[in-house]
């Protein structure tokens, strides 16, 4: 659900970080840290095509202001998948997304951080062989909301409430 345009960097943690990540992070944690919006300004329009019949493109558009800085995002990528020998394998793919992150300076002391997205498309799923019932294309929907408040304290030290919520079918 983020577009590689919108990375800042990735961090790739190893081990056990249950108590900083959740009860899910067993083996580690792999944390996706997308550009502030202050970080680019103005709109980008961006496509790419290349074999495999792959085509990728992107909108995107950011401002800022005195307290509010945002970016709006929206991307589509398509493939037909592996050609050739793998002809009976259903590979492709069409997806479709807008995420959009906003960050509100409220005070000297507070800020918050709304991030939220939406994709949605289809991928090919298994071997197109006669009488496959797993032969279909798979219809996919992925969405995220985040709100993330952040206070700093005369002392220097900050808190941050955070909700989210991530969804996928």
């Amino acid at each position: 659900g983020v577009s590689l345009e919108d990375i800042d960097r990735i961090e790739v943690v190893r081990g056990p970080n249950t108590p900083l990540y959740g009860s899910n992070a067993v083996q580690g944690v792999i944390n996706i840290i997308t550009r502030q919006p202050f970080q680019v300004t103005g709109t980008h329009i961006g496509f790419t095509g290349g074999s495999l019949e792959t085509r990728k493109g992107i909108v995107r558009h950011a401002d800022s202001s005195d307290a509010f800085n945002y970016r709006l995002t929206a991307t589509y990528e398509s493939a037909d998948g592996l050609p050739g020998n793998f002809d009976s394998t259903n590979d492709g793919r069409e997806i479709g997304g807008v995420s959009f992150r906003g960050v509100w300076q409220k005070s000297k002391v507070d800020e918050i951080d709304i991030q939220l997205g939406v994709n949605d498309g289809r991928l090919g799923a298994g071997a197109e062989i006669p009488d496959n019932p797993l032969a279909h294309d798979k219809d996919v929907a992925a969405n995220h909301q985040q709100i993330n408040w952040r206070h700093a304290f005369v002392d220097g030290g900050d808190s941050n409430l955070l909700f989210y919520h991530n969804g996928y079918s």
